[in-house]
């Protein structure tokens, strides 16, 4: 019998996945059936198809700081002994031999323990699991061998408050809640992950009126991160939180510990706070607007754990109200320059030094782009090198540890790659030799692959079909899974972008924007007017290579595809109700406002108001989200007039779908790019 291994992209099949997973719970442990539709989104769910496409297996995964993390493979029971298990692991081994490896963690009482030698797996450690029995989990890893200067450094986990209910869930083996919140304590989350506690816990834990289980709650503490806070601000930030409870009726002691919990969070920068508590999360949006804490449930913090991690690396919302600059590094701010970005103690101060003399030594040819942030400290940085004509080379592409450097990086090869097309260029290689994981992480999201002489970009413009497309991958080493599935169309527009795919596939929308929101997005000249100081900033660094826009049409959005943006005139009599601009949608999502709230809350400027506004006040209403990235300013914006020209005539109240030739001819006239 044919078996067939492929990413599953397919959502309506997400019933067949998550019945095999029931079967097999017991031994997979807790995951919320969010997880397995997130991986189908984000192309992570591996799947064992048979002739008649029935699915036999799957494989579920994240890829997190450079490493694929197994989170579950099952095979169905009909299925087993037909070597499906092994055909999952070597597809995903082929997938990521661009990662650093391969890892999970399987305790060594389970019958799927002596499967992993044999498939090519080392034991590297051991570690005590967090369950009830406290069972003994070995770590296996398969690297790809592309250990570099940086691969001794050890990724720090994310820290996730916890509060008293989840705590007690996962203390006591009999608790009601404990399958949901036990999935916390899985191997492949505590792996990425570090669940910390605040002091008020031990005010939850003197309410419990029996002696001996205080004490074994206390004794319990010492295993999680303990979350300190700056005593003198929790109390403002307490009087602060209390605004959202009701002024009439007191408030329990449970209400007040939440309070307490949750101020401590704050103060402390925890970025996630993971409750039961209904109360807490009917205010999680407002919490999350005026303090910048997730409130999360254990389902929706689990099944959201690949989108958290990236918020984690990815902040374009903080840019919207800094005033990041970049400029050329100049010869009295080299040793400040040193000091910054030399952030490894192995790489010797002469030789980083040397590369910096290098880079300065023909200002004609290659420069050192710098971006400063508010206090003038600088945050990232880009050498680029344009010697050869057809050839760009960066021989340096560094950041700093400040936290919006991750989001200034992509945006410098963002305009890198905007110029290199402008100055006819055929490739950028990155030869930098001291790549951190953050920076090969920002590198692959912007299109960058990795060939066997390094880091290069295809710099493709205009439209290709997937054969041409394929060819220009080629001249530069890269390769491409020869699909039309959504995914790898996606993954091909990421490639060859600002190159497009010549595919059907790939949907098109024209989407009205109303200025208040388009001058934060790419409307740099409507944000010149409002904020005259700010328009340089704004014009340079885009603000963000994604975002998200919400809208209340019910109409079927399909990624990956192309949005189009007609700046309407807005409430405030802005606008030039013009198509002024592009960008890729990358994902769809519907929900309420409060899901779609605190999800994309990283990526925008709408506020907690605007999105119950869109929703006419019903906190139960149906919007969508689309993401979107990448996006292009056009050079000849197109008015009412052209667009008719175009068989796109107005009126435009809302979304509104057209041909992809149409698309087509408006992003060659915007853009005045040819065929």
């Amino acid at each position: 019998m044919s078996i067939t291994i492929h990413h599953l992209s397919n959502q309506d099949r997400c019933d067949d996945v998550f019945g095999l997973y029931r079967k097999d719970v017991g031994i997979l442990g807790f995951m919320p059936r969010g997880a397995f539709e997130e991986g189908i989104a984000k192309g992570t769910l591996l799947v064992a198809t048979s002739e008649q496409d029935e699915i036999l297996g799957y494989l579920l995964y994240r890829v997190a700081r450079g490493v694929a993390s197994i989170a579950h493979i099952c095979v169905a029971p009909t299925a087993r002994q037909r070597g499906i298990g092994k055909a999952l692991v070597d597809q995903l081994k082929r997938l990521t031999t661009h990662l650093d490896g391969i890892k999970l963690k399987c305790r060594r009482d389970f019958d799927a323990h002596r499967q992993w030698p044999k498939w090519g797996f080392i034991a590297k450690g051991s570690a005590t699991g967090r369950g009830a029995d406290n069972a003994e989990l070995v770590i296996w890893h398969l690297d790809h061998n592309r250990d570099d200067l940086f691969s001794t450094c050890q990724p720090d986990k994310t820290l996730v408050a916890i509060d008293a209910n989840v705590f007690f869930d996962l203390l006591w083996s009999d608790s009601p809640k404990r399958e949901i919140s036990g999935a916390l304590l899985e191997p492949w989350i505590d792996e990425i992950v570090e669940l910390g506690l605040t002091s008020e816990i031990y005010n939850d834990i003197d309410r419990c009126k029996n002696s001996e289980l205080r004490e074994v709650s206390k004794a319990k503490v010492s295993h999680y991160r303990e979350i300190r806070a700056a005593v003198t601000r929790i109390d403002s930030v307490d009087a602060e939180l209390r605004k959202f409870y009701p002024a009439t009726g007191s408030l329990s002691p449970q209400d007040i510990s939440d309070i307490r919990h949750v101020a401590h969070a704050v103060v402390a920068g925890v970025k996630y706070f993971v409750t039961r508590d209904e109360k807490l999360l009917a205010k999680a949006p407002e919490i999350l607007e005026a303090f910048d804490l997730q409130l999360l449930s254990p389902v929706e913090f689990i099944s959201r754990l690949d989108s958290i991690e990236r918020e984690l690396e990815y902040q374009p919302l903080r840019l919207g109200a800094s005033s990041i600059v970049t400029k050329r590094l100049e010869s009295q701010e080299i040793s400040r320059f040193i000091e910054s970005f030399r952030r490894h103690p192995h790489e010797k101060i002469s030789a980083f030094k040397n590369l910096v003399d290098t880079c300065l030594l023909d200002p004609k040819t290659t420069s050192i782009h710098v971006a400063h942030d508010s206090n003038a400290d600088m945050s990232a940085s880009i050498a680029i090198n344009r010697q050869s004509p057809q050839r760009i080379q960066i021989p340096l592409l560094r950041l700093t540890a400040l936290p919006m450097a991750k989001t200034v990086l992509r945006h410098l090869l963002m305009k890198a790659i905007a110029d290199a097309v402008e100055s006819g260029a055929d490739a950028i290689h990155i030869e930098e030799h001291n790549l951190t994981r953050e920076v090969t992480d920002a590198l692959e999201e912007m299109g960058f692959g990795l060939s066997d002489s390094g880091w290069v970009k295809p710099v493709v413009k205009g439209f290709h079909d997937l054969s041409s497309a394929r060819l220009h991958l080629e001249k530069v080493g890269l390769t491409w899974e020869d699909s039309t599935t959504n995914i790898a169309i996606d993954q091909l527009g990421t490639l060859i972008w600002p190159g497009k795919p010549a595919a059907e596939e790939v949907t098109s929308y024209l989407i009205p924007i109303q200025s208040q929101w388009a001058e934060h997005f790419f409307d740099a000249d409507l944000a010149a007017q409002r904020f005259p100081s700010f328009s340089g900033i704004k014009d340079d660094l885009h603000l963000g290579v994604e975002a998200v826009y919400f809208t209340a049409c019910k109409d079927t959005f399909k990624p990956p595809g192309h949005l189009l943006w007609y700046v309407s005139k807005g409430n405030e009599g802005f606008g030039t109700m013009q198509v002024k601009a592009t960008s890729r949608l990358r994902e769809v999502v519907r929900g309420t406002p409060k899901e779609l709230f605190s999800r994309f809350h990283r990526l925008g400027v709408y506020r907690w108001r605007d999105l119950m506004a869109a929703a006419k006040g019903n906190p139960n209403a149906r919007l969508t989200a689309l993401r979107f990235s990448h996006t292009e300013s056009f050079i000849r914006p197109l008015d009412p007039t052209l667009l008719r020209d175009f068989d796109v005539p107005p009126p435009y109240p809302g979304p509104r779908p057209i041909p992809f030739s149409t698309f087509c001819e408006i992003y060659l006239h915007g853009t005045q790019t040819t065929r």
